[in-house]
């Protein structure tokens, strides 16, 4: 039995999530406001969910799918808790710059 492959070549998909997973890393290491860090944790989402997708259409399988989807309400779910996070914390300080995240100052 002949194996159907709905991709012809897969390299771009792969590449193209590699160079969005390195962006989101190193957006991650040199970012400081907390707003822009999420949106590269975003991103690192994005490059599995690309990833997922592109092999499960490569091999005809409905696993990627599912796991995309469970990515995408991860996703959505870590963004909405970091961004009330956000807003509590910067509501308090009136800023929203990482580097004071670690002051032990009571409130």
């Amino acid at each position: 039995m002949e194996k159907i492959l709905l991709l012809e070549n897969i390299n771009f998909y792969v590449v193209l999530a590699n160079i969005i997973f390195i962006g989101g890393i190193l957006n991650i290491l040199i970012a400081r406001n907390t707003i822009t860090w999420l949106v590269s944790v975003e991103l690192l989402f994005l490059s599995s969910f690309l990833n997922f997708i592109s092999f499960s259409v490569y091999y005809f399988n409905i696993e990627g799918f599912i796991y995309s989807l469970i990515i995408l309400i991860l996703a959505a779910v870590e963004s909405a808790l970091g961004l009330a996070l956000i807003a509590l914390y910067f509501s308090r300080k009136k800023q929203a710059n990482i580097d004071f995240y670690n002051d032990h100052t009571k409130y």
